[in-house]
């Protein structure tokens, strides 16, 4: 959850220009659909079901972009266009083609940036994770290698089993055996 909060937050402006572009699209859209369907003759009546739902959905430009955004969220569409379907059967394609661009073109764009970014803060996380298991690892071989120049008192570079014997009765170096789990 960390993960693809940070990949959101990381993709904040790749998100605003997304946007941006939806709104284009749905204005572009909208446009569109006042044009072909609040406007032509055949949806003009208000008497019939099909010209009352042409107007009060695609009468007017803010009305279109509010039924869009409805229709890109996957809401109930289907009962939207079937009326206007039956009136001009042309008006299947304004709605699958828009469908096509905002739900699975648009949308997608944007879910698929979220993860690319949440995937690479986990890359970074793991990097660091590394470098730290590596810190860690070279202060372990620091705390061994004082260790073991502890226990050879003659500086042979070796440790022989007297030198070891009188190493275990200081109690540092027993310490330092236990936390490093050596019996």
């Amino acid at each position: 959850l960390w993960q693809l909060l940070r990949g959101l937050t990381d993709s904040g402006e790749v998100i605003f220009w997304c946007g941006v572009m939806i709104f284009c699209v749905l204005y572009f859209f909208a446009v569109l659909g006042v044009t072909t369907i609040g406007l032509p003759e055949q949806f003009k009546d208000l008497e019939t079901k099909h010209g009352a739902i042409a107007q009060e959905y695609f009468g007017e430009v803010v009305a279109a972009i509010l039924t869009l955004w409805q229709v890109m969220t996957l809401d109930s569409w289907a009962s939207l266009m079937r009326p206007l379907w039956a009136q001009e059967p042309l008006v299947v394609f304004y709605f699958v083609i828009f469908i096509l661009v905002a739900v699975f073109i648009l949308m997608n764009i944007i879910t698929a940036v979220i993860v690319e970014n949440a995937f690479n803060s986990a890359k970074e996380d793991r990097k660091d994770h590394d470098r730290q298991l590596e810190i860690a690892r070279e202060a372990e071989f620091e705390a061994l290698r004082g260790l073991f120049n502890a226990m050879d008192v003659n500086n042979s570079g070796r440790v022989d089993a007297d030198e070891l014997q009188t190493a275990i009765k200081k109690k540092n170096i027993r310490e330092k055996l236990k936390t490093l789990n050596i019996n």
